[in-house]
């Protein structure tokens, strides 16, 4: 875990399906450090992401002004901040 990245992290993200808000793990950066280095560090190693990493919520978001035509439309995913 980037420690440097979460402190600059913005907290008033959307969660992802996880539901762990972003506040909790930038206060407990320090203390998460560590427990979180080995699954990365594995992940890296095997060059292989787990499924339940790859999940997402997908919801739909307009473009433009006009909200009536799908063209307007584009998908936005919401990852799990871990």
């Amino acid at each position: 875990m980037d420690i440097a990245f979460q402190l600059k992290a913005k907290t008033n993200k959307a969660t992802g399906y996880d539901n762990i808000p972003l506040r909790a793990t930038k206060e407990s950066a320090e203390r998460l450090c560590y427990p979180f280095s080995e699954p990365f560090n594995d992940i890296l190693e095997n060059s292989r992401i787990p499924q339940q990493c790859k999940l997402g919520e997908v919801s739909q978001v307009f473009k433009k002004d006009c909200c009536l035509t799908k063209s307007d439309l584009r998908p936005l995913t919401i990852l799990p901040f871990l």
